[in-house]
């Protein structure tokens, strides 16, 4: 189901809204994705020197690259879709929902699987092959990764890990993350901004609440989200609930 905001008419011409697109380009997005760019060659130079003569060292190598190439992939997308117009909500028994990409979750989910993999296949050259050339300092980054990640991708195939989506009833609004879930009445909310920095996020909040969704996450640009989301806490008769899935007699 297609929803509309305050920024987009019903005959889908564009129309004034509360929230002014974001810039593609700034400042601390052009130091991120620079920082980014002179690392990931230097960080994929060290690993294919430092794990050569070993074919796991090769695998490890291989996975770690992957995987901080993967994460750059999701910072581009994070940067395009910071103009995105789309807003998909799909209807629930209780509300709508907005759910999460599944290109995103995909991206995070091959990027743990490879940065895990990574400290694995490097021991095996260490301990098999005697990798040296840079084997000290790579091996303790291995060890810190597979302490971080480990618990992650064990919460993955228990099936906690959750794709994550936005959960919208007539009463509360709910944020439903790879791992916490966050919820909020609308009740207590009087107030939607867009907030930039560090990452981009919309923010809700009242005088005694403060709820923030993570845009990137979600089949949605962050304007025409935050244009729905400020027409419920304004219009509580427009907020979902069970009536307006109901099939008519």
């Amino acid at each position: 189901m297609r929803s509309r905001s305050g920024a987009e008419s019903a005959g889908g011409a564009p129309v004034s809204g509360k929230f002014s697109p974001l810039a593609v380009v700034t400042w601390p997005l052009l130091r991120t994705h620079g920082i980014a760019l002179i690392v990931l060659p230097i960080a994929v130079f060290g690993f294919t020197v430092g794990t050569s003569g070993s074919i796991p060292g090769r695998i490890s190598a291989v996975l770690a690259s992957t995987a901080l190439l993967l994460g750059y992939g999701l910072l581009v997308i994070a940067t395009v879709r910071r103009r995105s117009t789309a807003l998909e909500t799909a209807p629930t028994n209780d509300g709508v929902v907005i759910h999460g990409l599944r290109s995103v979750a995909t991206m995070l989910i091959a990027m743990l699987l490879c940065a895990t993999g990574f400290p694995i296949a490097f021991a095996i050259g260490v301990f098999r092959d005697g990798m040296e050339a840079g084997s000290a300092s790579m091996f303790a980054i291995s060890l810190i990764v597979a302490v971080m990640l480990i618990p992650v991708v064990a919460m993955l195939f228990r099936g906690r890990f959750r794709m994550n989506r936005l959960v919208l009833t007539h009463s509360t609004i709910t944020y439903v993350g790879y791992r916490k879930t966050r919820e909020a009445a609308w009740d207590q909310l009087d107030r939607v901004e867009i907030r930039e920095t560090p990452r981009v996020e919309i923010a809700l909040s009242g005088p005694s609440t403060e709820f923030s969704v993570p845009f990137g996450l979600l089949a949605a640009g962050p304007v025409p989200l935050s244009e729905y989301l400020d027409d419920l806490v304004r219009d509580p008769k427009g907020r979902p609930g069970p009536s307006m899935n109901r099939s008519p007699d």
